[in-house]
């Protein structure tokens, strides 16, 4: 079966159907075209699809109002928090441009595999991405853990230079809900569960001091 591709609020109302209507899930897939796992996909995320839908329709209305700026979303929020899928889903909307530090490292070495000789290279990569993509004044969504300020000082230069909007969207997911996710990633994608633990018990403070424009929180 060729699924058609959807959007998070067709998904929604998909959902909201087959609870309203009390379908069974086969009567729900034909309808719509898809397969059971992924109509349970779709109600295992539903809470996070309505809580993104919420936040695109307001990113989407301040975006819609700077056109012809350049625009920098920095993504802030510990591995497995959601930020990947996020940027997707603002990217769609938005004809953004996504800079991702995860998919720049298996670019350069192969793998996903966090290397610690390579991180100042897969940084520098990413933001001479995001300095060219800010100049031709796109929509650039940097999706990359950001929980140090004084990482996020370097990016936010950056944009500052090209005269860009500044974005922080800051992940608040439950460490539960990381540790769960994290599971269910393919082994050179995989943190040690007491890593993530240790993130999560840091503190972001992120404020419009540090140069940002506006925040977001998911």
């Amino acid at each position: 079966m060729k699924e058609k591709r959807t959007t998070i609020q067709e998904r929604i109302t998909i959902i909201n159907e087959y609870r309203a209507m009390r379908l069974s899930k086969e009567e729900v897939c034909i309808k719509y075209k898809i397969t059971i796992p992924v109509l349970n996909e779709w109600l295992n995320n539903y809470e996070r699809y309505v809580i993104f839908s919420s936040n695109f329709r307001s990113q989407n209305n301040a975006v819609k109002s700077i056109l012809s700026k350049a625009t920098l979303n920095v993504l802030i929020g510990i591995p497995c928090s959601g930020k990947s899928f996020y940027a997707e889903k603002i990217a769609e909307l938005n004809n953004a441009v996504i800079i991702s530090t995860d998919e720049i490292r298996k670019e350069l070495t192969g793998t996903y595999e966090y290397l610690e000789h390579m991180n100042s290279t897969v940084f520098e990569a990413a933001h001479c991405r995001i300095k060219e993509a800010l100049s031709n004044n796109l929509y650039v969504i940097f999706d990359a853990t950001n929980t140090n300020k004084k990482y996020r000082k370097k990016v936010i230069s950056i944009a500052k230079k090209s005269s860009a909007k500044i974005i922080a969207t800051v992940f608040q997911t439950k460490i539960d809900v990381c540790i769960e996710r994290n599971s269910k990633r393919l082994p050179d994608r995989k943190i040690p569960n007491e890593k993530l633990r240790q993130w999560a018990y840091q503190s972001i403070n992120v404020d419009r001091t540090e140069g940002i424009d506006e925040i977001y929180y998911v």
